[in-house]
């Protein structure tokens, strides 16, 4: 399928928007603001290995971000490829830090891999997997 330069910029551009968007739900511990870019089908991998429950996992991790004192993400250089006017993927290392409740801090660096799919004229994520040190809700 042949993508236009002008759709190919404009994907790439709200792609972008969008995983900036997600790190920066996960720096105010904003579950909701987060997971409203996930579809509900949304496969979930960490280092190589799928999570069996996607329900599983955003209950864990809506409980994980809430239970943190404070948390950044941030996200090195994004890289973004378009597939076709309705799929891309972006590929950001991140740096965490995080204070659980029991003021233990928590300092790792990872890379987050985001398959998008565009539903009903919006962005999604279908697909999600971590990898390196990011453990998150899954200690």
């Amino acid at each position: 399928m042949s993508i236009s330069n002008e759709t190919k910029v404009e994907t790439e551009r709200a792609i972008r928007s969008l995983t900036q968007e997600l790190f920066a739900a996960l720096s105010r511990r904003d579950p909701d603001s987060l997971y409203s870019h996930f579809s509900d089908d949304t496969v979930f991998a960490l280092n190589g290995r799928v999570v069996e429950s996607w329900t599983a996992h955003r209950q864990a991790g809506r409980q994980w971000l809430l239970s943190l004192q404070e948390a950044s993400f941030t996200p090195g250089e994004t890289t973004v490829l378009v597939l076709s006017p309705t799929s891309a993927v972006a590929v950001a290392p991140f740096h965490c830090r995080a204070t659980d409740a029991d003021g233990v801090t928590i300092e790792e660096s990872s890379v987050q891999t985001w398959v998008f799919a565009e539903r009903n004229g919006e962005w999604q994520v279908v697909h999600s997997h971590v990898s390196g040190e990011y453990q998150g809700p899954h200690r």
